[in-house]
This record gives structure tokens, sequence and C-alpha cells, in this order.
């Protein structure tokens, strides 16, 4: 009875307050409705958006849209619990970071669309052939691709106010090694910051040498095409004493090993020198999220590395009771503007403005603002947000198109043969390396860390693996030169 009475006074709310008609909801209840499953936190005015964002899909495509907001910090188990329960879900943001693309592939979780693409030559001949190379399992696509940048590109970023403190110059800095002066300028002269956070561990040492595969302590040398385990890789223990090196003279903080998250501390201002993957346009777009300025220093080349498309995609859910239709919203929001700009900051004027040199500025603290341009569609609709140069998207495309591909670009592991070993060593790795080398920094006695370690990771498997590894990669790359 309590159900009743309340769809009455809603109905009796809807006639009052907004001057609807029962027909009006009997009508939107009728037209099928396609779930998007999207991390971030959930927008004040997201129903006030997809209201307008509706007009165009219901119009094109004879479907609405519901948007689906999960925080990013609970979306990776989230989504795990979605894909177990066969739910029917239609869209989800999948990566190699985030909602892992591989793990939903071989569990069956995301909907084949590989005709659906080769059907829709406007859509995939807009997306470079490389990318979907790195996304294809066995010359088939079950992600579409959000197009941005789509290449490493790692940076060091400085507080500006301390660069000019100090007079320190950035513009002499190329590796990472040149930063260490201002690192101990900084350890001297400001106690209440930490000069480096170490958070990208020993990636911006050898990034343009070296790729791992997945976490596994296994690499891949770009110069030699090498395939070794860490600790048979002079590249790796050089990068690792440098850490251990800063963390002993105080440019890391004593207590990395136990801090846990340290994002507020990131975004306040509290280190001086961080690492971070840069893209054009950046300072602009980021600028937002932390308390003080920073400068962007790039430090090496560009790389596309092997699975350099899983960064973010969009995929239809394999559960989905109408895949076909949730294709071509993708393919909407990948050509329509209009729409893509609604669904990434919402409705002009309310959420943001266009000032008069057409570029767009958010308006703070409005009701729709998820910061959402990547995780939607292809990122080169978007329009030039204020600060930003016009040519920032030729730049981005500039720099997709120059950057070093890796010569395993594509390249998967078929682990059916040493999936076992390959747990056994992930599983080592994640007690004894810690997230990005942290164990073995702060390490007292780090020769005997190191024994305990490899001996482990040999008792786990790790020769069969690298044997196994190298053997499919080299077959995959002279297969690319045939």
């Amino acid at each position: 009875m309590k159900s009743v009475v309340a769809k009455i006074l809603a109905v009796t709310i809807c006639l009052s307050v907004f001057g609807c008609t029962p027909n009006d909801n009997v009508q939107k209840a009728s037209v099928p409705e396609l779930v998007w499953i999207v991390p971030g936190d959930e927008q004040k005015d997201t129903d006030m958006v997809l209201e307008k964002a509706n007009e165009i899909v219901e119009q094109k495509l004879g479907v609405r849209l519901k948007l689906e907001f999960i925080p990013q910090e609970d979306y990776e188990d989230e989504m795990k619990m979605y894909m177990a329960s066969e739910a029917d879900y239609d869209l989800c943001f999948t990566s190699n970071w985030l909602n892992n693309y591989d793990s939903a592939v071989k569990n069956g979780a995301l909907y084949d669309i590989t005709e659906l693409l080769d059907n829709t030559p406007e859509l995939k001949q807009s997306i470079p052939e490389y990318v979907f190379k790195s996304i294809g399992y066995d010359g088939r696509i079950y992600a579409m691709p959000n197009l941005q940048i789509m290449v490493q590109q790692l940076a060091l970023q400085v507080r500006a106010d301390l660069v000019d403190k100090y007079d320190f110059k950035l513009d002499e800095v190329n590796t990472m090694d040149d930063i260490e002066p201002f690192l101990e300028t900084i350890k001297k002269n400001e106690p209440n910051i930490y000069p480096y956070r170490a958070r990208w561990g020993i990636s911006p040492w050898i990034y343009n040498q070296l790729e791992e595969f997945g976490n596994t302590a296994i690499f891949y040398d770009y110069n030699t095409n090498e395939i070794k385990p860490y600790w048979e890789n002079p590249d790796v223990h050089g990068a690792i004493a440098r850490l251990r090196d800063w963390y002993k003279k105080g440019y890391i903080r004593k207590d990395i090993d136990t801090q846990g998250d340290d994002d507020q501390l990131y975004y306040s201002g509290a280190y001086a020198v961080c690492v971070t993957s840069w893209k054009p346009g950046m300072e602009t777009l980021e600028k937002s999220k932390y308390s003080k300025e920073y400068i962007y220093k790039r430090i090496g080349k560009a790389r596309k590395l092997m699975l350099t498309g899983e960064a973010a995609m969009t995929a239809v859910g394999a559960n989905s009771k109408m895949p076909r239709k949730a294709f071509e919203l993708l393919k909407l929001i990948n050509t329509d503007r209009e729409l893509y700009t609604l669904i990434c900051n919402g409705i002009e004027g309310i959420h943001y403005t266009i000032n008069h040199d057409g570029k767009m500025q958010n308006i703070p603290g409005s009701g729709y603002n998820p910061n959402a341009d990547w995780k939607f569609g292809n990122q080169f609709n978007a329009y030039i947000k204020e600060d930003m140069d016009y040519n920032v998207w030729e730049e981005t495309q500039r720099l997709n198109d120059e950057a070093i591909g890796s010569p395993l670009l594509g390249f998967k592991i078929d682990k059916t043969s040493i999936n076992a070993e390959m747990s056994n060593i992930i599983a080592v790795n994640e007690e004894y390396r810690g997230e990005e080398y942290v164990n073995f920094i702060v390490s007292d006695d780090y020769d005997d860390y190191i024994n305990e370690y490899k001996e482990k990771m040999k008792n786990a498997g790790i020769d069969k693996v690298v044997a196994e590894i190298s053997r499919q990669a080299y077959d995959y790359v002279n297969q690319q030169e045939e």
C-alpha cells in the first residue's frame, strides 16, 4: 500500500511542480535504456545532463542512456562483481590499469565488436591501426579505444614557487639524475616539504630502455631484444641503486613503506618534485587538482608500449540485451561533438561557458564536472580549455605519430603452459618488491634481501616463465618482420 501511495505522490509532484503528465513517465519508461558504468564520483546534476543528452540519443538511436558512476577507488572490485554475476549492463570503462581488459576478455565478460567495427569504416578509420593492433586478441576486438594521447611520455612535475625561490635552472634538466641538486636544496632548506615522491619507482630511469611484462620482474630490452629477470639486468639494478641513494639522503620520505595513500598530500603540494605521465595541455587540464602551481619538464622520449591502446577504452558488456544499440551509442559519442560535450562537461551556461576566443571554462561549484574527457569517446572532439594552446590536439596527434614504437607492440602472453608459474611469481613480487620496488628501497641489507627474493622467484618458476615468454616474444617479433 505504501508503494502505491508513493507512486501517486510522485505523479502529483510531477504534475504540480514540473507541469508534466502521467503519459510523459509512461513514454520514458517504454523507451529501452542503456546502462553505462563509469569510474568517478556521482555528479549532482547527472539527471539534468542526461535529460539533455537523451534528447539526442533517443532521437538518433531510439534508446535512452543511464550513466552509473562508481568511485574510482571502488571501480575495480565492483566491476569484478558485475562481471562475475553476469549482470546485463551495456557499456563500461576498461583498461590495463582499471577493470583489467585482459582478464575481462579471457573471462568472457566483453562483447566481440570486431564485425560491428568492420561494418562501420568511418569509426574504425578514426583510430590508428597500431592502436587496434595493441588491443587485439587473435585478431578480435573487444573494446573501443578512447582516442587521446596514446603514448607514454614521462615528465618531472616541479613546484613552480620553489623553482623561482631557489632560481633553479629547470631547462638544464634532461634526465632524472639532473634534478638531484634541486632535491638537495629542498632537503636543506624546506623541512616541511618532501623533496621527491617515489610513486613511479624505477620507471623514470628505465622506461626508454626496458619494458616489464606485467608485474613479473621480467623485462624486455629495447636495445638488445633480450628478455631477462630483474636481477640479470644492470639497468634495473642501477635504477634501484639511485632510489636507495635518494632514500638514504632523505629525499624520499622515511615512512614510504607504510605511508599508505598519499594523494591528498600530493594534491596539497607536500612534494617538491613528482613524476607524472605528460600530455600536451596538461598544465591547464590538471591545474584545478592542485593547491600549488607546477612546471612540467619532459624526460626521455615518448613511447608506444606493448599495450599502448589499453590505457582507456569503452567495452560492450557480454550480457547486454542490446549489444548493437550499445555499439551504436559508442559510435555516436565518438562522432557527435554535442553529445560528447554534454556527457563530459554538462550544459553550457550551467556547468561551463565558452568565451569569446572559443575556449571552454568550467563554472566553479557547478553540479557537473566529472573530469571525464578521457573516459568517453574521442578526446579530439573536446573543446580547447581556457589557457590551453589552440594547437593542443595537433601537438597530441604529432606526439602519437612520432613516438617510438615497441617492437612488441600488440604482443600478449599466452599463459596456457605457464599459468601457475605466472601466478606464483606475481605473488612473490607482491610480497618482496612491494609497490614500485618500495621494499628494495628501504631494505637495510639489500644483498641478502635480493638473494632471498631471487631464490623464491626461482622456486616459483621464473626460469620457465622467462623461457616461454622469450620463445613467444621472439616468434612474434619475427612474424612482424616478415
